[in-house]
């Protein structure tokens, strides 16, 4: 079995506790956002503390509103605020202001867990004094057009100011993150003519089609697609209440010893479904560089492992694997998130695993390989 992750480039970061500004949406027309003179707030309003938005929903939908923290209202004259989108950006400003780091796995279980179920295509984050305003250069790298989420938190040396925003053309009905077991979810969608659902959860096989059947409990994947693109992703709980942490807990990466950490994030994530880790093999260390040579070298895998059960490890059929991120964590939680490539990952006969990586140009690209024995 071969997967390829084959996903959006994931964030580039900059210091956590100086300036973040992370852009995905390139050459595209941007916000004008009013002049200053008409866009000022009181002293009053600025000593208050921020108003955040809820950072967890149970429902996944478009909320746009009215702000009501002032500043935010302030800095949003203009846009499409969204109170969903801004709770993923409190969630985000709230790690930012109290160091914790942050990469694209962090903004996508910001808006998993805020109830935001599109993809988040541009990120704006600043630390600036207590008090200040948000700053005109983030406002101003607003894509112009899109769902934007905006908030602000206090830290113990600075205010953290946090803005995401989403192009979604379509949007879905809304649906709970929490369903019962057997029940049957379709595409969300009130037109779903040439659009694609798939789901995975814990276990069992990839489902894709119209409708997906909940067939077992905990959490599963479910994902929309339109003409091979992704317009849709939501976490969903069967049976059961979603949680407050992320699947894979935010460290500063280790970029000294980048196998070690994937394969450590490997079985942090299994570990929530799975009894027992995949334990390093050098036969899969192996095959897994020669594989990751010919990834860069020649643009496709250097060697296929079709063969490679019979030869060393048995059980389940070897899978390959590849992610490409900014960190080992954004790395893993790349496959992770992914209804397609999540199902080697947890796949519990498999005790045995090869991580070989590379960074290019800051970004490191991985394979793996697994295999049961």
């Amino acid at each position: 079995m071969r997967t390829l992750v084959n996903l959006r480039l994931p964030l580039n970061r900059t210091n956590f506790l100086a300036t973040a500004l992370i852009l995905l949406a390139q050459g595209c027309a941007k916000h004008q956002p009013p002049p200053n003179e008409t866009t000022t707030v009181s002293s009053s309003e600025a000593e208050q503390a921020p108003i955040l938005p809820a950072i967890s929903a149970n429902i996944y939908s478009t909320s746009p509103t009215n702000p009501r923290d002032p500043m935010v209202a302030n800095a949003a004259n203009g846009v499409e605020w969204d109170e969903a989108l801004s709770g993923a950006a409190a969630n985000l400003a709230i790690d930012l202001s109290s160091g914790t780091p942050i990469d694209s796995a962090s903004v996508r279980w910001a808006g998993l867990k805020a109830g935001w179920p599109y993809p988040i295509s541009h990120v704006g984050m600043e630390l600036v004094a207590h008090q200040s305003e948000c700053p005109r250069s983030l406002l101003e790298s607003i894509p112009a057009h899109t769902h934007v989420g905006i908030a602000r938190a206090r830290g113990a040396t600075a205010d953290a100011w946090v803005i995401l925003s989403s192009t979604n053309e379509t949007l879905a009905s809304p649906f709970s993150k929490q369903q019962p077991i057997n029940s049957v979810f379709e595409i969300p969608y009130s037109n779903p003519e040439g659009l694609i659902l798939r789901g995975y959860g814990a276990t069992g096989d990839l489902q894709s089609g119209t409708n997906i059947t909940f067939d077992h409990e905990g959490e599963w994947v479910v994902e929309v697609y339109s003409q091979q693109a992704l317009i849709l992703r939501a976490a969903i709980y069967v049976d059961g209440e979603s949680p407050d942490y992320a699947p894979i807990e935010a460290v500063e990466p280790n970029l000294d010893n980048i196998d070690d950490e994937i394969l450590m994030m490997i079985n942090e994530v299994r570990g929530h479904f799975v009894d027992g880790n995949v334990r390093a093999e050098p036969i899969l260390t192996s095959t897994s560089q020669r594989s990751l040579n010919g990834w860069i070298n020649e643009g496709a895998p250097a060697q296929s492992i079709e063969g490679l059960g019979s030869i060393t490890l048995t059980g389940a059929p070897p899978a390959e694997l590849f992610c490409i991120g900014a960190t080992p964590r954004s790395c893993v939680d790349q496959i992770y998130w992914s209804a397609t490539h999540r199902g080697p990952l947890l796949n519990a006969n498999y005790t045995g695993a090869g991580v070989s990586s590379e960074v290019i140009d800051g970004t490191i690209h991985a394979v793996i390989h697994l295999a049961g024995q």
